[in-house]
């Protein structure tokens, strides 16, 4: 017997929910802990990185539309078992997703997943699509949480500089480009 883990569970577990999870089934979510009590929210910012999927909102336990404070159940992410995420736009089966941009359209897209686009960043990637999705499905993930970088685009070749010295327009150029890069590495706020 491993008695270190004994009191492990596996599968969905209930949680203490954080108000506006109402509705939000499929929805990504954080842990974090409330006066020593651990509770769930939705994330708030794209470099939140997410443990877990709400499953279960608790409506069902009162008519309160808050719910803040009563229990949900939340399926963690695991590389083990797929797990069913809601979707911001459409994409492929095989895609990298990673968090849509909790801050949008007044938060709407908190907790859903998007198809990894061609912004340069680092993205917290949530896993791969298995399936063919549209906007607002629950679309089929393996779960596969890691840091994913998208590359900037070369803006550095296209400079030109006159024999007399650069003018002010390429100077700003390169400024701007050698900045974009910095701040893509993560080397520069």
């Amino acid at each position: 017997m491993f008695y270190t883990q004994s009191n492990t569970k596996a599968g969905h577990r209930p949680f203490v929910g954080a108000a506006g999870l109402v509705n939000n089934e499929g929805k990504l979510l954080v842990l974090s802990s409330n006066s020593g009590v651990p509770t769930v929210a939705l994330p708030t910012a794209t470099t939140d990185i997410p443990q877990f999927v709400l499953v279960d909102d608790g409506a069902t336990q009162t008519s309160a539309s808050n719910l803040a404070g009563q229990q949900v159940q939340a399926q963690p992410l695991s590389a083990g078992e797929n797990v069913h995420i809601r979707a911001y736009n459409a994409g492929a089966a095989g895609v990298k997703l990673v968090m849509a941009d909790p801050t949008a359209n007044a938060g709407a897209q908190a907790g859903m997943v998007k198809a990894i686009g061609t912004v340069a960043g680092v993205f917290v990637q949530i896993g791969v699509a298995e399936e063919d999705f549209v906007d607002g499905q629950l679309v089929l993930v393996r779960p596969a949480l890691q840091l994913v970088r998208v590359k900037s685009a070369d803006s550095l070749t296209a400079l030109t500089f006159t024999s007399v010295g650069a003018t002010g327009a390429e100077v700003g150029a390169l400024r701007d480009a050698v900045k974009a890069l910095l701040e893509t590495q993560a080397i520069m706020v």
